[in-house]
């Protein structure tokens, strides 16, 4: 344990606090984390993880898939890593229905995790 009983789950993901040999010389204070780590640590905390990338899907919908198939999505939900879609254009829907993979994994590198494992289309 560091940072004042913060468990050290981060030191994977910060690779400069892995290299020094005291890892409180990178900081001022020994109560500092860079914001990154503070962030994922208080989403873990609270519980809030997975209903920060479930809304984190539905705001970058537009992003990830275009202003045209934006238009024709009425609702853009995810759950337990399952997207659900509710699309107007039954012709669009059938398109995406092929393309189901390559939205998942759109989904999954703006995630930079694997969160996504399905989409339904309603």
């Amino acid at each position: 344990m560091f940072y004042n009983g913060i468990s050290a789950q981060y030191s994977s993901e910060i690779p400069y606090l892995c290299s020094t040999k005291n890892k409180m010389d990178n900081f001022r204070h020994r109560n500092q984390l860079p914001l990154k780590a503070a962030i994922d640590l208080l989403l873990s905390q609270y519980g809030l993880k997975t209903q920060y990338k479930n809304a984190q899907i539905a705001a970058h919908w537009e992003r990830l898939m275009g202003v045209a198939i934006a238009r024709q999505t009425r609702s853009v939900r995810a759950v337990d890593g399952i997207l659900f879609l509710r699309i107007e254009s039954a012709s669009l829907r059938q398109e995406l229905v092929y393309a189901k993979e390559k939205i998942i994994q759109l989904v999954n590198e703006d995630l930079q995790e694997n969160y996504l494992t399905d989409v339904v289309f309603r």
